[in-house]
């Protein structure tokens, strides 16, 4: 059993740096393209492929992170039953966790908005032609980048504390 818990934290570890590591590369890089004259040209072709691509592997991340998160959980002896009972909130660990958890569901909030809302709405105001508002959208689509790039630093302190046992 215990080679199966370390390749799940294994997995967890890494889809946290592929999802916060893309998150940082979307940040610094690709959302600024449009800023730089010597890729300024290919910004819209590259940026919304790399997007779509790096979309794919965010949502697969979040997956894994969530199914190796549980099953941490419940290595740690907290089952679904254990965690809809008051004793697993209690004292700093399970305040931990609840913070944790808390951050967890206002990045994939944030995420989806930005994916089902922005991303579409951004697309047709380039399709469109209307560079004001295709800047407008895309400045509100980096402030929201850089929020969930922030949160999922946040989330990575917190696994931390949480192993360390706080």
């Amino acid at each position: 059993m215990r080679v199966i818990y370390l390749l799940m934290v294994y997995a967890h570890v890494l889809a946290a740096c592929l999802l916060v590591g893309g998150s940082l590369f979307m940040l610094l890089n690709v959302s600024v393209m449009g800023a730089h004259a010597e890729v300024r040209s290919a910004a819209p072709i590259v940026a919304p492929w790399l997007a779509a691509r790096f979309r794919k592997i965010r949502w697969h991340s979040i997956a894994v992170l969530m199914v190796t998160g549980f099953f941490a959980l419940w290595q740690r002896g907290l089952s679904p039953l254990a965690l809809a009972g008051a004793d697993a909130w209690t004292g700093a660990w399970g305040h931990t966790l609840a913070c944790k958890l808390v951050v967890f569901a206002v990045v994939l909030g944030v995420m989806a908005y930005v994916d089902y809302v922005v991303s579409p709405a951004l697309g047709r105001a380039m399709a469109g032609g209307d560079a004001a508002q295709a800047g407008a959208v895309r400045a509100k689509m980096n402030r929201l980048i850089k929020l969930n790039s922030t949160l999922g630093l946040v989330l990575v302190g917190l696994g931390v504390l949480l192993v360390r046992g706080v």
